[in-house]
C-alpha cells in the first residue's frame, strides 16, 4: 500500500486563498472572510487548481461569468454567498489532495467520472451542500481503502 502524506501548507487551496493551511486549521479566520467577502482576485487560485473554466467556476458559485469577471477586473470582494461556495471548493479540494496524496492526483479525480457518483465527475456536484457531502463521503471511504 502507498503512504500518502498530506500536501505542506504552502501548497494547500486554503493557503492561496484564506492565508491559513487548511481550513480546519483556523475556522473562526476563515468564518470571518467569507462573512466580509472573499476577494475576486482569489478564485483565480481556485480556477487554476481545479483545472476550471471561468464558466464553470461560475456556475458552481451560483454567479454569471461576467460576474466573476467583473469583479475580479475591479479587484472587489465576493459576497457571502459566493465566498462561502468558494470555502467548499477549498476544502474539498484540500481534502482531495490529503486523501490522494498531491495536488495533481486530486486535480484528476475531481475531474473524472466516479461510479460511486453515478459515473459523474465529483467537481459537477460541488454546486450544492448536499452534493458537497457525498463526494466528502467518497473520499473518506477511499482514504479507508473502500473502492468508490
Amino acid at each position: 500500500m502507498v503512504a500518502f502524506r498530506r500536501p505542506p501548507p504552502a501548497k494547500t487551496l486554503s493557503k492561496r486563498v484564506f492565508g491559513v493551511p487548511t481550513i480546519a486549521d483556523d475556522p473562526a479566520e476563515v468564518q470571518r472572510l467569507v462573512r466580509g467577502g472573499v476577494e475576486a482576485s482569489k478564485l483565480k487560485a481556485v480556477r487554476d487548481m481545479y483545472g476550471l473554466s471561468q464558466e464553470e467556476l461560475a456556475k458552481l458559485l451560483g454567479v454569471t461569468a461576467r460576474t466573476v469577471i467583473r469583479q475580479t477586473k475591479a479587484k472587489s470582494r465576493l459576497d457571502p454567498k459566493a465566498s462561502d461556495r468558494t470555502a467548499r471548493l477549498v476544502r474539498v479540494f484540500d481534502r482531495a489532495a490529503e486523501v490522494l496524496g498531491d495536488v495533481g492526483r486530486a486535480r484528476e479525480w475531481l475531474g473524472a467520472p466516479v461510479t460511486a457518483l453515478g459515473g459523474e465527475c465529483p467537481r459537477s456536484w460541488l454546486d450544492t451542500d448536499a452534493g458537497t457531502s457525498e463526494v466528502l463521503r467518497v473520499l473518506g471511504r477511499l482514504e479507508h481503502g473502500v473502492f468508490s
